[in-house]
């Protein structure tokens, strides 16, 4: 799919804002701006709209084609996240085995308070059948994100979509005990920042 470039209303007194007035990151901003709400273009006409803004409003654009796969939470340990501090199943012997009579939240705010999992990502080194196979389909789609006309404007000739599987483990400091799931990172370069988002595998 094609991505027309915006136009532009010289009526409204933003003739400034035209791409041929602005560096190549400032063209990029602009389509991100004009994807978003007027009081995001009032504030960045005047420099007062915070960064974390406006790449949310790239990658909400850049990232559309993966919008179905079910993103990552790399929040560790929260009560959301992809993998959380209760999942680890420890050993019977373990000062962290969870009793029948405790009752969950208690026993997870007891794992935190004596740091009892340790998280960590790293870049996968082996993957099952089916985390390949959604791990194919990932690069299909990134293929198809590379060809939006924000990532083909550029001199250099345009940015791709990167796609880095990584493996999580979640451990028990006491026993040992692990759990293991992959995940796929989704980067790419935009208006001279690294904008990435992180998917389940």
């Amino acid at each position: 799919m094609t991505h027309p470039r915006p136009t532009y209303n010289h009526t409204r007194g933003d003739s400034k804002l035209h791409p041929c007035d602005q560096c190549a990151i400032g063209e990029l901003e602009i389509y991100a701006i004009l994807t978003g709400r007027p009081d995001q273009l009032e504030r960045w006409e005047v420099g007062l709209l915070p960064q974390d803004e406006l790449l949310a409003l790239a990658r909400t654009e850049l990232f559309k084609p993966f919008d179905g796969l079910p993103r990552w939470n790399s929040r560790s340990g929260a009560h959301n996240a992809t993998i959380r501090w209760g999942d680890v199943r420890h050993k019977d012997d373990c000062s962290f085995h969870k009793a029948k009579s405790e009752d969950w939240e208690p026993y997870v705010e007891r794992l935190k308070a004596q740091g009892a999992i340790r998280f960590e990502a790293t870049p996968a080194d082996e993957l099952g059948a089916d985390q390949w196979r959604a791990l194919k389909e990932m690069t299909a789609l990134a293929n198809r994100a590379s060809q939006h006309a924000w990532l083909t404007v550029t001199a250099a000739g345009g940015e791709v979509f990167a796609v880095a599987p990584r493996a999580h483990t979640a451990t028990c400091t006491m026993c040992a005990e692990e759990i293991y799931k992959a995940s796929a990172l989704v980067s790419v370069k935009w208006a001279g920042r690294l904008l990435s988002r992180e998917y389940v595998l």
